[in-house]
This record gives C-alpha cells, sequence and structure tokens, in this order.
C-alpha cells in the first residue's frame, strides 16, 4: 500500500510540475486549467522542446526516488516478514488464496477414496480418458452463466486466448465433437480451476479435483439418467459418508413454471440461477433478487414461489400431474413424462428410498436441458466443527514422543515417524482471513458474525502461533458448525456437443464434489485422534503401504538387511528399510508401530546361521521362525489373516 501511494505521490508532483511549466511557455490560453474545464493553446513557445528535455531529465529523476522508496519499503517488508516467522529468504511461505498443499494423512485419505470411486466407475463399464488443463477461451465461453465470470483466463499464447478449465463437462464434450464419437461411457478424474470465493472449511477451493462419470449416445428416456443416479448412490454409501438425499428436478418443468408465472422467456435462465440459491437463502432474499437484479414482477416472483418451495416424491409428481394449468404447458408435460419414467426406473434400480424430488433445485449452468440432480448430506457428518486440517496435528501423545528418537538417530528411512509440521491451507484450501468469511450470497450467513471473528483470533492447537495467517484462518471455530452443501451433481445436457460439431449427442453426467467428501473424512480422523488422545491411546492414519519392514538388533547387518530388501522387492512385496548401518532395534521398531507397518522381518547371526528369519507381526509382537526360502509365502499368509 506504501509503494502505491509513493507511486501516486510521484506522479501528483510531476504532472504539477510539468502543469507549471506549460503554463509559463503560453502567450495566450482560455477558460481554467482547473477542475474539468479545457484549455485551448494558440500559441506554442520557442523554448517548448528544451522544456521537454527538462521534463524528462526530471521524470527520471523522480523515477529513481520513486525506485530508492520501493527499495526502501521491500527491504522493510522483509524484515516484517522474517518477524513473522519467514524463512531466511524473507519470502512469505505460504500458497495461492484458494489452495492447500497435502500432507501424507491428507493423501492417504484422498488416495483411498480416488480408488473407491475408480472401482465404481470401471464396474458400470466406464473408460477413462484425460483432456488439457487449460482450453481455447471461445470452447468455454457462454457455458456456465452467471459463473462464466468464475473462469481464469490465461495471458495470450502465441496468438491463442485460452482459459483453465472450469469443470470437465465441457471439456468431454469438446472432445466428443472433436473425435466424431456417437457413444461413449468415459469418467474422469482432474483437477479444475475456478476465481471462487473459497471456504475451505467446507472443501471449496478455487483448485480442486472432480470426479466426473458421464454417459453420450442416444438412448432410450431416462435408463442411463437413472443408472447415473445409481452411481452416486454407490459412491456415498460405499464412502460410508452418513445418510443422504439425492434431489432431482427437470430444467423442462422449470421452464414450464417460469412461462405460467409470466417470466419473459429472455429471462428464464436469470431466474433459474436466483432458484438455485434457495439451499443458501430464505425466498424473501431469492425474491428480492430476482425483481431487483434480474428483473422480474412482483407478481410474477410471487407466482415463481408457489412452486419452487414444493417438495416431496410420487405424492409430488402425482399433485403437478391434476394441475390441469400446469399440464397443459408443454414445456412442464414433457419434463413431467420424464420424472414418471424416472420414479418407474428408480424402484428398478433399488434408489427410491434416498430420492427427493425438490422444484428447488435449479442447476445454474445453462446447459443443461433435462433431468438434473444433486446429493446432499442430511445428517451431522456435514457438519465440520473443532476440526483443523490433519497435518496441522501430532497423531497421538505416543506416536509423538517416538518421533522425535526415530529422527534424531536418522532411523526412519524417509521421515520422521510423525510429521508435525503444519500444512498450510478445497470446491472446494492455505487459506488468508478472507477465505474462511464468504458473504451471504455465497451461502456463508452461517459462517459470518462470530464464526468469521473467531476463526480469525482463536488460534489452533498444533499450530505454532505466528505461523502464516492461512494455518488459522482456515480452521474452523469450536462449537461454529460448518455444512460442505452438496456433495455431487449433475444432469442431462443434450446440446453441449451439437455447439461444437453441429450434430446431436445427447449426453448425462454427473460430478462428484470430491473436496467436501474429503473435508468430511478428514473431519472423521481428526476426531479418532482426538478421541484416542483423550484416552491416552494412540490411534495411527496409515500414510504408507509398507507391508514389510526389515530390522535387525546386530551390528554389521546392512548387507544382509539390503539382501533381505532387495528379494522381497523383487517379490512384489512393499518393503522399507532402515538407511542406517547399525540401526538400533528399539528405534526401528518404534518406527514401524508408529506408521503401521504390519510385520517386521528379523534377523542376526543366530538366523544367518539357520538360513531362516524372524517373521514378527508389530501389534501383538508375536514371532516365527521361517526359512529364507519360504520367507514370500509366509508374508502372504500372514498379511491374508491382518
Amino acid at each position: 500500500m506504501q509503494v502505491v501511494r509513493c507511486r501516486q505521490l510521484a506522479r501528483v508532483v510531476f504532472s504539477n510540475n510539468i502543469t507549471s511549466t506549460f503554463c509559463r511557455t503560453r502567450t495566450r490560453y482560455r477558460d481554467s486549467w482547473l477542475g474539468d474545464q479545457k484549455r485551448d493553446i494558440f500559441v506554442e513557445s520557442p523554448t517548448m522542446e528544451a522544456t521537454a528535455l527538462s521534463i524528462q531529465e526530471r521524470l527520471k529523476a523522480k523515477q529513481a526516488e520513486v525506485a530508492a522508496l520501493e527499495k526502501e519499503l521491500l527491504d522493510s517488508t522483509k524484515k516484517e516478514r522474517k518477524d513473522k516467522k519467514a524463512d531466511k529468504s524473507g519470502y512469505l511461505l505460504k500458497t495461492p488464496k484458494g489452495t492447500r498443499d497435502y500432507g501424507p494423512k491428507q493423501m492417504a485419505i484422498r488416495k483411498s477414496v480416488f480408488k473407491k470411486i475408480e472401482a465404481v466407475f470401471t464396474n458400470h463399464g466406464a473408460v477413462n480418458i484425460d483432456t488439457p488443463t487449460f482450453e481455447l477461451k471461445e470452447i468455454l465461453t457462454g457455458k456456465y452463466g452467471e459463473d462464466a465470470k468464475l473462469i481464469y483466463d490465461l495471458a495470450d499464447q502465441a496468438g491463442e486466448l485460452c482459459s483453465l478449465r472450469y469443470d470437465l463437462t465441457v471439456p468431454f464434450a469438446r472432445y466428443v465433437a472433436m473425435t466424431s464419437l456417437s457413444k461413449i461411457k468415459r469418467y474422469q478424474i482432474a483437477k479444475v480451476y475456478r476465481r471462487d470465493k473459497p471456504r475451505m472449511t467446507k472443501g471449496r477451493y478455487r483448485e480442486f479435483y472432480q470426479c466426473d462419470f458421464d454417459i453420450a449416445g442416444d438412448y432410450d428416456p431416462m435408463i442411463a439418467d437413472t443408472e447415473v443416479l445409481r452411481i452416486v448412490y454407490e459412491i456415498i454409501s460405499g464412502l460410508d459418508l452418513g445418510e443422504f438425499v439425492i434431489k432431482v428436478n427437470h430444467r423442462k418443468i422449470l421452464d414450464g413454471i417460469f412461462e405460467l408465472c409470466g417470466v419473459p422467456k429472455k429471462l428464464f435462465r436469470g431466474a433459474c440461477a436466483c432458484v438455485d440459491k434457495l439451499d443458501k437463502l430464505p425466498w424473501e432474499d431469492v425474491r428480492k433478487e430476482m425483481v431487483e437484479e434480474k428483473g422480474l414482477k412482483p407478481e410474477a416472483a410471487d407466482k415463481v414461489g408457489e412452486y419452487v418451495l414444493l417438495k416431496g416424491g410420487d405424492d409430488l409428481l402425482e399433485k403437478l400431474k391434476a394441475n390441469e394449468k400446469f399440464i397443459k404447458n408443454k414445456s412442464a408435460r414433457l419434463g413431467i413424462q420424464d420424472m414418471e419414467l424416472l420414479f418407474t426406473y428408480i424402484k428398478m434400480f433399488n434408489i427410491a428410498d434416498r430420492i427427493s424430488f425438490d422444484l428447488s433445485l435449479a442447476r445454474g449452468l445453462d446447459y443443461y436441458t433435462g433431468l438434473i440432480y444433486e446429493c446432499v448430506l442430511t445428517d451431522d457428518m456435514a457438519l465440520l466443527d473443532d476440526v483443523p486440517f490433519l497435518d496441522d496435528l501430532p497423531e497421538t501423545p505416543a506416536a509423538a514422543a517416538d518421533a522425535p528418537a526415530a529422527a534424531a538417530t536418522a532411523d526412519a528411512p524417509a521421515a520422521a515417524a510423525t510429521a508435525t509440521a503444519p500444512e498450510a491451507s478445497s470446491e472446494g484450501a492455505a487459506a488468508t482471513p478472507e477465505s474462511a468469511v464468504a458473504d451471504k450470497k455465497d451461502g456463508a450467513a452461517e459462517e459470518s458474525g462470530e464464526a468469521a471473528a473467531a476463526v480469525a483470533a482463536v488460534p489452533v492447537e498444533g499450530v505454532p502461533v505466528g505461523e502464516a495467517a492461512a494455518a488459522v484462518a482456515a480452521v474452523p471455530v469450536e462449537g461454529v458448525p460448518v455444512g460442505v452443501g452438496s456433495i455431487a451433481g449433475g444432469g442431462r445436457y443434450d446440446e453441449l456437443v451439437g455447439m461444437y460439431s453441429g450434430r446431436k449427442v445427447p449426453c448425462v453426467g454427473v460430478s462428484i464434489g470430491i473436496e467436501r467428501v474429503f473435508s468430511i473424512l478428514e473431519a472423521r480422523e481428526y476426531r479418532k485422534l482426538k478421541e484416542a488422545k483423550a484416552k491416552g491411546e494412540q490411534y495411527v492414519i496409515k500414510k504408507r503401504e509398507t507391508e514389510v519392514y526389515v530390522a535387525s538388533a546386530e551390528k554389521n547387518m546392512a548387507g544382509h538387511r539390503i539382501g533381505l530388501c532387495t528379494m522381497l522387492w523383487d517379490a512384489g512385496v512393499k518393503t522399507e528399510v532402515s538407511y542406517n548401518k547399525n540401526p538400533k532395534m528399539l528405534n526401528q521398531m518404534q518406527y514401524c508401530e508408529a506408521e503401521g507397518i504390519p510385520l517386521a522381518i528379523i534377523i542376526g547371526s543366530r538366523e544367518l546361521a539357520n538360513d531362516e528369519v524372524s517373521l514378527r507381526v508389530v501389534a501383538t509382537r508375536e514371532q516365527v521362525a521361517v526359512k529364507k526360502g519360504d520367507i514370500v509365502a509366509a508374508i502372504r499368509e500372514q498379511l491374508a489373516k491382518l
């Protein structure tokens, strides 16, 4: 801020000098130089060229002064950053707003979730594709309605205007159009980018993963749509996130409602975007936005409210069918016909108990043309109160106590047993204080006020005081619950491919809000850590997949340990070994316990003499002697029992 003010001051001073000089060189002027009045120069001074050179010299002098001031301020800023526990280079170490790092514990959770989701996708016959992180800007333009302002535009690259992808759906439609495909069932797991207002604790980021499943092709109505709903059901159930409901609606029904209520067609999408906020705002606020910002007449908005606040199941479907005025509308009638088929198929797919017909569901994206849906958690698992990010905390008293010993003797193969360094903190995390405070329109009414103030002021256990404000601001305040919103959403988009190729390829798909899922699972693991800590027990979040650790209690065994480790690697056994030549046995076993490694192989002079090893179960400390040639089979057998 000081640098900017210095630059402004320099410009003002220099501008005044120019004004004074030119005033002296004019022999005649009219009107006033002040305010908004214009001056006309009638006679140009013969000394004008000399004056210009003088001005240039003074400009250089002023620029030098500004540069000196900037250097002074930069030095001051570097010193201030050091005082804020920046590193010796003078940089304030943090990730950009709306992004975060992921430590080993977090990555272990993420990898497990991705594996489960991918298994569901492949079980339904999907193939995997990938698309570029950025697309031509014209490909993305006009597809996202009001959310188009959230697209990240890139600088001109050799004549191409590009933008970071906002989602995976539009790039998929472009892919289908380019490859001339008429049918494909695909999934894609990749990062997308949005200039959104981050809310880290709710899993809303500017850089985040999406897990998409889409079916492209011309099929009989609603069968593919219902399978997509079944996929959502399998994923959310398999991740054990708690109770949930899948809300469904139809774009044609919404269009019919707007038409019946006297909303001009040109205002349909704007009205739709307003209705989409009903899960965050009360109807009064939505109605006000419709009238004051979107241009709907008050009576039209009131009529819309009579419909969009309705929800139910078969009963709502029957109620709408009984409404003669409603069913006579062509768009509404087509939507009802699709919904009748849907309610027939959801019973066949055995997901009827999870479906809610909700007329307030609108999905703000412009490309949807038919069925739309969202999955929302309905129980306390959706509330993330008192939950720091996992890597901000030591695991348990036992693990934290063991870690320094292992690290001090360099017995841990790659790192200390439990990393306690804070991870700076999605939609999506390091957050700045404003990350935790979103405006009311973005659905953060529950977070403004006491939560916003408390988040910035309350230190978090395990995060050193003075660390980057991001690490503190991203943590919810104890007692202030934070919901995560919808965790999956999608719909039918039959015209998107045609925008690029001129041929119609109907599509339907869903995107899993994976960052919000991670927020919930992180909260669960943190609560387990907290409960274990209260009981004085050890709880380990398994960060690595190591199955066996090769250890020795005697000196000069490094060659034998490495040879055995190499043999196990060749056999496909996930194995670790200490990098020290003569590690202490206690430190090796503590490392296994802290990292959750289930088995240890112990070798010594006695084992070598008998051509055998000792196979130990780390948790129970039971061990048996196994011939060296049988060790791989013995490991497989023991792992199967655990």
